[in-house]
């Protein structure tokens, strides 16, 4: 997503590797499990569940670019 790459550009690519691994196998698989088989949603539930894991994953993506641009970016460039 740009979001990533905004951050990644930044040099937060741990950041981002620990928002997608948090949102989508942490978060995102579970939640589809639990809603296509306990509750009987079947192939909707896993294809909410995936969109409840990128959801908080962009969220905190989202969150973490704001706070960029809160503090500036000159710390974050490579020219000084």
């Amino acid at each position: 997503t740009v979001m990533c790459g905004v951050l990644k550009s930044a040099g937060l690519t741990k950041f981002v590797l620990q928002s997608s691994i948090l949102g989508f196998w942490i978060l995102g698989l579970p939640c589809s499990m639990l809603l296509a088989f306990p509750c009987n949603m079947g192939v909707a539930g896993l294809w909410l569940g995936l969109a409840v894991g990128n959801m908080i994953a962009s969220l905190r993506l989202i969150r973490r670019v704001s706070l960029l641009r809160q503090e500036g970016l000159e710390k974050y460039t490579l020219i000084k």
